[in-house]
């Protein structure tokens, strides 16, 4: 397995690892009595991941451009062992669940940015990025909450989840090195420099894509199963619709989208779909407005994936302003849930 194939694959299977709680948020406000709890773990693990892509940067510049296949394996390590943790304690033991999240947040965070550094430099690279973290985190989803649907427990559906990352810890004692005219490229920052203002830009779009995702994978779940009683399997099915939209929205594309107007109009169409949809769902209830309300995520998940990927692309291959644009998308997985919870408690 060549070396950005084991980071692809492990980038997915790490983001798919960090979804897993989605579906049982809801039974984990049940056991402490607070929506509080839901937006306390997801937002610690996006913290703690904005704190590991600060190390995965400083990291990134004493490589002296080799690939980063030790780190990366070292952090999906630490994120084995706080799945661990998370499964071997119950939903209302909140503060050893945060200690895990944490952990694993972490870990999240040392593995994306400098996996997605190698795998950008592949063709049709940031739509790989984009497809590996979504379409990960979508899977990850619809996973847990089939497992849960059908009978299994937290702590057998956490256990399970963690499979592929020891896969990919396992695999990596036989991935092929890139030839050092091609590892010294991967970590390096000669690409163009972007202006300030592109950065700017490039971040709050990442932040607004994570934001948008960030209620569909951890408040709106639990809020839409609850028109269809509440069945965690709907939960799963709600998160793991809109991130798979999400990351299949690039890859649907033989080309890169051209920037400005076209770029806009796949973010602001679906965006309005999405609103529509979503809004007679939660009006509706029932059955049909579990199905619009799906749909309406989906409209979501596509413009958020077309709008991190435009975030991604905007700053060439550079580590750094890779990692500078995905601290500012998983902001967006902190912030918004805790305002949303705030509102709504």
């Amino acid at each position: 397995m060549s070396g950005r194939t084991w980071m692809l694959v492990t980038l997915a299977a790490v983001s798919a690892f960090s979804a897993m709680p989605s579906a049982f948020y809801g039974d984990i406000a049940t056991a402490t009595g607070t929506t509080w709890s839901t937006a306390l773990l997801f937002s610690g693990h996006g913290l703690a991941a904005v704190i590991g892509m600060s190390v995965a940067a400083r990291l990134a510049s004493r490589l002296d451009g080799r690939v980063p296949t030790v780190p990366v394996l070292v952090a999906v390590v630490l994120d084995v062992a706080g799945g661990v943790v998370l499964a071997l304690n119950a939903p209302q033991n909140l503060w050893i669940l945060l200690v895990a999240r944490l952990i694993c947040g972490f870990a999240l965070g040392i593995v994306t940015p400098l996996a997605s550094s190698v795998i950008v430099h592949g063709r049709r690279g940031s739509a790989r990025v984009t497809a590996a973290i979504f379409g990960g985190v979508g899977v990850g989803s619809l996973a847990s909450g089939a497992l849960i649907a059908s009978g299994a427990s937290i702590s057998l559906t956490v256990l399970l989840g963690l499979v592929p990352l020891l896969a990919m810890a396992a695999s990596a004692a036989f991935v092929r090195q890139a030839p050092p005219s091609v590892a010294t490229g991967a970590l390096v920052d000669t690409e163009r420099a972007a202006g300030l203002l592109i950065v700017v830009a490039a971040v709050v779009g990442a932040f607004l894509a994570n934001g948008v995702l960030a209620l569909f994978t951890s408040l709106l779940p639990a809020a839409i199963a609850d028109l269809a009683g509440g069945a965690s399997l709907y939960a799963g099915l709600v998160g793991g619709s809109v991130m798979i939209a999400a990351g299949t929205a690039r890859l649907a594309f033989r080309t890169t989208p051209g920037a400005g107007t076209t770029t806009l109009a796949l973010v602001v169409i679906p965006t309005l779909a999405g609103t529509a949809l979503l809004t007679a769902g939660l009006l509706v209830r029932d059955g049909i407005g579990v199905g619009l309300a799906v749909l309406g995520g989906v409209g979501f998940g596509l413009a958020a994936g077309v709008l991190y990927d435009a975030s991604l692309r905007a700053v060439g291959r550079s580590t750094r302003l890779l990692a500078t644009v995905q601290r500012g998308g998983q902001a967006g997985l902190v912030i918004p849930p805790l305002v949303a919870t705030a509102v709504t408690a």
